[in-house]
């Protein structure tokens, strides 16, 4: 594997780590990183996965979420950016916050799509992709929101590449492909299949075959 490509991943995952604890294990949120080919489809170049934090709200306070979501938005990036210890007490703290985005989830979910489909702040859309993962959404509410980011695609090269200003692409495909729930992720294959100006580009059936195993 490409030395760059593999320093690369090893940043891009890094974020999800450094960003967010699983629930379920109770553990830092991380992604093993595959020895299989897909493993190579990430951004083009190294970045800090600090940079992530997202410094700008003013997309999401023009949306139509609810001041209390907002707020718990503007927590949970504040809450990280303090690189809190791991502790109960912590882990109580985030589920709070994020409890919040279930409260009427079609206004969330809405919301959100709509901010992937139009923002140009690449930082808020993998903030909001993360949240999405890490929430107790379902995985159909999950599974729209992520669809709503890839179907507006990015500049993919054909190795299946993407410039580091489009991370966002990225992390939505790696959390669509870990959704557990099997007939969820068909559907939104079928959907992306239907995307013909993703299709159509190269680069994009490389990453779909390297993370789902088959060719769009």
């Amino acid at each position: 594997m490409n030395r760059k490509r593999t320093l690369s991943l090893a940043l891009f995952f890094a974020l999800s780590a450094y960003l967010f604890w699983e629930d379920s294990s109770l553990k830092y949120a991380s992604v093993k990183i595959q020895t299989s080919s897909y493993a190579e489809r990430t951004p083009s170049s190294n970045r800090n996965p600090k940079e992530e934090l997202v410094t700008s709200f003013g997309e999401l306070e023009k949306s139509d979420l609810a001041s209390e979501k907002i707020k718990a938005i503007y927590q949970l990036n504040e809450f990280h950016a303090a690189s809190p210890d791991y502790t109960a007490e912590n882990i109580l703290k985030r589920q709070a916050m994020l409890d919040e985005l279930v409260k009427n989830a079609k206004e969330t979910v809405q919301a959100f799509s709509k901010i992937l489909q139009t923002s140009k702040d690449d930082g808020l859309k993998s903030f909001l992709l993360n949240l999405t993962m890490n929430s107790k959404l379902e995985d159909e509410e999950k599974s729209e929101i992520f669809l709503a980011r890839l179907k507006v695609g990015a500049t993919i090269s054909k190795e299946g590449l993407v410039p580091d200003e489009e991370l966002s692409f990225m992390i939505g495909f790696s959390h669509l492909s870990r959704l557990e729930d099997q007939g969820v992720r068909e559907r939104a294959l079928d959907e992306l299949k239907g995307e013909q100006s993703l299709i159509s580009n190269a680069g994009f059936r490389q990453i779909y075959k390297d993370y789902f195993n088959e060719t769009p």
